[in-house]
């Protein structure tokens, strides 16, 4: 990664790579929630949602698992 910016609302980091490829982050708390329901091997226990995702009701984040 070469370059890191924030758009303009805050929403999104556009990262610039020396393989001349720009990416797309979104940042909200919506899509970090989303995001991290795709890469989670298991749910989150009660510990792990209250210390990562406090303002957030309780949810299974993928209700593939237990």
């Amino acid at each position: 990664m070469w370059s890191l910016s924030f758009s303009p609302d805050g929403d999104r980091l556009v990262s610039g790579s020396r393989d001349n490829t720009a990416r797309l982050w979104p940042i909200t708390p919506g899509a970090l929630v989303e995001l991290a329901m795709r890469h989670l091997p298991r749910n989150l226990n009660e510990r792990e949602r209250n210390r990562y995702f406090p303002a957030e009701s309780y949810r299974k984040l993928r209700d593939d698992l237990p």
